[in-house]
């Protein structure tokens, strides 16, 4: 018993040179998703906004986005030259 105490005192239990648990995971985070790059930055949604628009015909729809942890009101408009997007 005194053994095991001692080579645990001496040689520690952890697997890294400075004697704490590395709990880091071994592979990153990789978030998914249908992306609205606009250009105060990047949007990144769950589910397809573009379809939900379409069936909604540019009407205002709440979706979570992954990127932010919150839910965000999109609104489309159309013009003959461009498409805006507006993210609330």
């Amino acid at each position: 018993m005194y053994y095991i105490l001692l080579l645990l005192i001496f040689f520690g239990c952890a697997n890294t040179p400075n004697g704490a648990i590395d709990l880091t995971p071994e592979h990153g985070w990789v978030k998914e998703g249908y992306a609205l790059n606009l250009s105060t930055g990047e949007h990144l949604y769950r589910d397809d906004f573009v379809e939900l628009l379409i069936k909604t015909h540019g009407e205002r729809v709440a979706m979570y986005c992954i990127e932010h942890y919150k839910y965000e009101s999109i609104q489309v408009i159309n013009r003959p030259d461009t498409t805006y997007y507006i993210v609330r």
